[in-house]
Parts: C-alpha cells; sequence; structure tokens
C-alpha cells in the first residue's frame, strides 16, 4: 500500500535512511517506504519497525488514506465528523477510529455485511483497488 500510494502521488523517492530497522537497503521498495515515512503516510508498527511482509488491515488501509488526503488536500476533511457507526466500532484500534469513520464517511471504504467493518481483517486486493481508486478521485488525482 505504501509503494502505491508513493507512485500514485509521485511522491519523490527516498535515499535509505534506515527509519525502519526492518527495511534494509536492500529491500525492493525501501525508497518507497522510506518516501511514505517521510510524508507522513505511514508510522510503522511501533519500535521502529514497518513489518514490510504483513498483510494490511483494513483500519490500517483507512489510516494510509485519510493521512494521504491529509497530505494532498486536507481541505476534503472539512466537515468529516469522524463517527463510526459500524456495529464493531469497539473493535477498531484507537489510532484508526477516526480515520476508519472519516473514510467511510467520504465513501472510500465500506463496511462488509450486517454493517461490520471488520477492522482487524486483511483487506482483499480488490478491496485495496476500490480504496485506491476512490481516494485519488477525491483527490482528483486520476487521469
Amino acid at each position: 500500500m505504501a509503494v502505491l500510494l508513493v507512485r500514485a502521488l509521485d511522491l519523490p523517492l527516498e535515499n535509505y535512511k534506515g527509519t525502519f530497522a526492518d527495511v534494509t537497503a536492500k529491500h525492493w521498495a525501501h525508497k518507497e517506504i522510506e518516501a511514505a515515512a517521510k510524508a507522513g503516510l505511514i508510522n510503522g508498527v511501533g519500535g521502529s519497525k514497518f513489518n514490510p511482509k504483513a498483510n494490511i488491515s483494513r483500519q490500517d488501509t483507512a489510516v494510509m488514506m485519510i493521512r494521504t488526503i491529509e497530505h494532498e488536500n486536507a481541505d476534503l476533511l472539512k466537515g468529516v465528523d469522524g463517527t463510526n457507526n459500524f456495529k464493531d466500532a469497539a473493535k477498531t484500534a484507537d489510532y484508526a477510529k477516526k480515520a476508519v469513520a472519516q473514510a467511510a464517511e467520504l465513501g472510500l471504504i465500506n463496511g462488509r455485511s450486517g454493517n461490520m467493518f471488520e477492522p482487524t481483517a486483511e483487506i482483499k486486493r480488490a478491496e485495496t483497488a476500490v480504496v485506491l481508486y476512490r481516494g485519488l478521485d477525491k483527490l482528483d488525482l486520476l487521469k
């Protein structure tokens, strides 16, 4: 997801700085990961780690998309209150609650069956493509 966002936004690639202990200069996406970190799109998983081999969750995808919108055009978030109305809202991590609600309110990401968001579930590739497309469309970056 970090690579997709960096490339979609055409962010300048960063030389290896060692921002994350588990991403070396030999990692295939180290420049994009560094660029995403510099832009504030990602923070890692804590302890100076990124966990590059992990699958991304639905809540983390929402967080990254909202950070992308904040980076590119924060005005799009004006009036977006960030109230999470999903039945399983209590399962969303504290750091992701507002972003999940904002992403849903903006129409970037939907819940799954029965108004459940399933925040910790792995996001599917097709869902990722839809979220990315909708986010870039909101930012008027599709050409």
